[in-house]
């Protein structure tokens, strides 16, 4: 008797194949009071009883079945997204609903303006949005560690660090010194 029935499926329903015949057999019990089936032992220390349990199961009339192998799909390690289209944007004018921008074709070269509405913009990087910004844009695929693919675009503000007082500081006494070497002053 082949074991091809009841072969177990993952939550997105057909997740298993099973292929039967491979040289993988199990010991099927001639009860079910008797177990499902002889379960090796994981421990050296139960060896021996389980060599007694396989001897006590043919003893009472067990047969030995085909068990299937179950593969899983293979499904890609890790996601990943592909860049269809990159572009470098500057803010030109922040509007009501919109931001202006002037985008620098990153990809096939060239500059064009555009307008972007603001719901495209993550809400983290609202705060950041005003004339002179510069973000970055990418279009393209992201496939998921399950395989399943969507096209996404995504906006990043860049964020430079602050300025801390210290380093402006340092930064005028820079300038005036040079400013002297020069007599700019």
């Amino acid at each position: 008797m082949r074991s091809t029935d009841n072969v177990p499926t993952g939550s997105d329903g057909d997740f298993f194949a099973p292929e039967v015949g491979r040289g993988l057999r199990e010991i099927a019990p001639p009860s079910p009071a008797q177990g499902a089936r002889a379960i090796l032992p994981n421990r050296t220390s139960e060896i021996g009883d389980a060599r007694r349990r396989v001897s006590s199961l043919f003893a009472h009339g067990a047969e030995i079945r085909d068990v299937p192998l179950l593969h899983r799909r293979r499904a890609p390690s890790r996601a990943h997204f592909r860049a269809l289209q990159e572009w470098e944007g500057t803010v030109l004018d922040r509007r009501a609903d919109s931001i202006h921008v002037r985008l620098v074709d990153k990809t096939n070269g060239g500059e064009e303006e555009a307008e972007i509405l603001l719901d495209e913009i993550s809400p983290h990087d609202l705060p950041l949005v005003r004339a002179g910004a510069v973000f970055y844009w990418t279009i393209g695929y992201r496939d998921s560690a399950s395989g399943q693919r969507s096209r996404q675009s995504s906006i990043v503000f860049r964020r430079l660090p602050a300025w801390t007082d210290s380093e402006l500081a340092a930064l005028r006494k820079k300038v005036r010194r040079q400013s002297a070497l020069f007599r700019w002053a």
